[in-house]
């Protein structure tokens, strides 16, 4: 009879597991499986080098270098040097005009420097090398002829919107310029200015370029360079016409003073108007008088009041404004908001009286 609480136990046997050696396929299978492995983290290498190269910016090769491939030189060389200068930054402007007899135009740069200065230079191409001039501050440009003779030439106009000095434009790239060409620095040399030099208000067109999309950004603009110049060249047709006008009218250099605007010509003299006025329900007008003495004095309401020329306006003093409409014509809108248009009064000659004939 078996007690209940008798414990039956087994003795555990330890199985021996034997390890067999890998079989000539499982070798094989091992040998192909490390090869894909191997490919695999070489075709990541390469993957990551072409990676590496296609974050470069357009155009930028290898070396950091930027290449342009347009059909100009000039514009090949000036791009080169214009990214490797400005390479860190975010954007800049840049205009190209010809202020010389050489093939190659200068390219004209604007941007902001460091203390968030609005900076202009000027770049040129000397010998092949890429040259620039040092930097200016409130700049402008303008094409610009003496009246004692057709010079149309490129200047650099530095200053505020009264005063300022004008610097012919070759001279600052062949680094002959000692002295500005013409100063206007206060009333009387603006007068000067104004008496002597016939000045076109064109403009320069300036294109942005991101620096983000250098490339593309500045052949849109190498583009646009034979319609500028030719733009440019217009405007240096009309102001020679203008030239040969002004001389054939006053001569060469004569002592005439002659207001420039905009579009239009205002010649030192009386100006006539007519104020109209209503008289027991009847209109009648009387006649009123400007003169323009010379080139920044002009009488009005028997005040001599001085003026600064603004596109086809006379800024005066008083808060009075001269709307210059046609040559030697304007309007003028007193503090009560009438109008009154006056033209150049013209001296009618008067025939020269003959002795009556008695015989």
């Amino acid at each position: 009879m078996n007690n209940e609480n008798n414990v039956v136990t087994e003795d555990k046997t330890k199985v021996k597991v034997n390890k067999m050696p890998l079989s000539k396929k499982n070798k094989l299978i091992l040998f192909v499986g490390l090869g894909i492995i191997a490919i695999f983290i070489i075709i990541l290498i390469i993957s990551s080098f072409k990676t590496k190269n296609n974050s470069l910016p357009n155009g930028v090769n290898e070396n950091g270098e930027m290449v342009i491939d347009s059909s100009y030189d000039w514009a090949n060389k000036y791009g080169a040097s214009l990214y490797d200068t400005f390479k860190e930054s975010d954007k800049l402007e840049i205009a190209f005009v010809n202020v010389n007899t050489t093939t190659e135009p200068e390219m004209i740069i604007k941007y902001n420097d460091e203390q968030d200065r609005l900076v202009w230079q000027i770049y040129s191409i000397d010998k092949d090398d890429v040259k620039k001039t040092r930097k200016f501050f409130n700049a402008d440009f303008y094409l610009i002829t003496p009246i004692t003779n057709k010079n149309i030439s490129w200047y650099m106009y530095i200053g505020s919107k009264d005063y300022g000095t004008y610097t012919i434009m070759s001279q600052l790239v062949d680094g002959t310029a000692l002295d500005s060409s013409i100063k206007a620095t206060n009333d009387t040399e603006v007068g000067k200015y104004l008496k002597e030099y016939l000045h076109s208000n064109y403009k320069l067109v300036f294109y942005e370029v991101e620096i983000s999309n250098f490339k593309d950004d500045f052949l849109k603009k190498v583009d646009k360079y034979t319609e500028d110049n030719e733009n440019a060249q217009k405007e240096i047709d009309k102001l020679s016409d203008q030239y040969d006008e002004y001389v054939l009218e006053h001569g060469n250099g004569e002592e005439i003073p002659i207001i420039k605007l905009a579009a239009f010509t205002l010649q030192a003299g009386t100006y006539e108007g007519k104020l109209y006025k209503s008289v027991e329900g009847n209109t009648t007008f009387e006649l009123v008088y400007v003169q323009i003495i010379d080139y920044n004095t002009l009488k009005y309401n028997n005040k001599e009041l001085k003026f600064t020329v603004e596109g086809n306006d006379l800024k005066c003093d008083d808060d009075v404004t001269i709307n210059v409409n046609g040559n030697n014509k304007f309007d003028i809108t007193d503090e009560n908001g009438v109008n009154v248009s006056y033209e150049l009064k013209v001296e009618e000659e008067k025939e020269e009286e003959k002795p009556l004939d008695t015989n």
